[in-house]
C-alpha cells in the first residue's frame, strides 16, 4: 500500500494552479508535481485533478507520499 500524503490550501494559494500549489507546498519539485497529477494519482475534493485548476482556500490536496532517496526495499 503507498502511504498519501496532505496538504490544505492556505489563502495564498487560493486561485493558482494545482502543480504550482502541490510543488510549493510539499517541497515536491514542479515537475514531479505534474507527474504526479498527469497520472492521475492527486485527488482534491473526491476527484482526480487537473495540473492548470484553480484551488480554493482550504482545499485538500492528496498524493503519495515519495520514497526517501536510499530507501531500501527487501526482495520477496
Amino acid at each position: 500500500m503507498i502511504d498519501r500524503s496532505r496538504v490544505v490550501v492556505p489563502e495564498e494559494f487560493a486561485g493558482v494552479r494545482a502543480d504550482r500549489a502541490l510543488a510549493s507546498l510539499s517541497g515536491l519539485s514542479r515537475a514531479a508535481a505534474r507527474r504526479l497529477i498527469d497520472a492521475g494519482q492527486v485527488t482534491c475534493r473526491g476527484r482526480t485533478i487537473e495540473r492548470a485548476e484553480g484551488l480554493e482556500m482550504g482545499d485538500v490536496i492528496e498524493y503519495p507520499t515519495p520514497e526517501a532517496p536510499g530507501t531500501l526495499v527487501p526482495e520477496t
